[in-house]
């Protein structure tokens, strides 16, 4: 019930404020846990928002940003898809919108391809694919990340033909 408040501390390092979620300061101050359990909940309450954003889109499944959602929550994605369920309202078609979901998520085997490795590392994409160092070498990591949900059998060379493509657009 708490993961829209926030609460502002003090950095000592910077003299700045910076926004806290309430439950992140529960766990870490009150009940004394590991940071672990505060960065795992925050992910999990994270990702359970960007589920029911996803879900909220009526006859879509959009399998690129559902995988990201995926790579971002990492093994604890279950429980955030629980939680987005959790959090809707006590409608009974919530229920089976969400097992919907996720039989698509398992469907397009995203967990698995979340799980796996990027065929290209930072340095591969500036050696052979030609992106500049910097913010460019993200954004081509992110959007060779969606193509990867699309595609995937992609091998290493398929990978570096999609990114030299967007280098084209920009990126280099």
């Amino acid at each position: 019930p708490f993961h829209d408040l926030k609460f502002q501390s003090r950095n000592s390092i910077k003299a700045t404020w910076k926004p806290h979620p309430i439950s992140e300061h529960i766990i870490l101050n009150s009940l004394k846990w590991p940071k672990k359990v505060g960065n795992d909940l925050r992910t999990i309450t994270d990702e359970s928002l960007r589920f029911k954003a996803l879900m909220s889109e009526e006859d879509t499944f959009d399998v690129a940003r559902t995988g990201m959602v995926l790579r971002s929550a990492k093994s604890l994605w279950p429980v955030a898809l629980c939680l987005a369920l959790v959090d809707s309202s006590n409608d009974p078609s919530n229920v089976v919108r969400v097992v919907k979901f996720h039989n698509l998520i398992l469907g397009h085997e995203l967990p698995r391809i979340a799980s796996m490795r990027n065929p290209l590392n930072g340095k591969d994409l500036i050696k052979f694919c030609g992106v500049k160092p910097g913010p460019s070498v993200g954004v081509a990591n992110e959007k060779l990340w969606l193509w990867l949900f699309l595609h995937p059998n992609a091998n290493r060379e398929d990978c570096i033909k999609f990114v030299r493509g967007l280098s084209l657009s920009g990126l280099s």
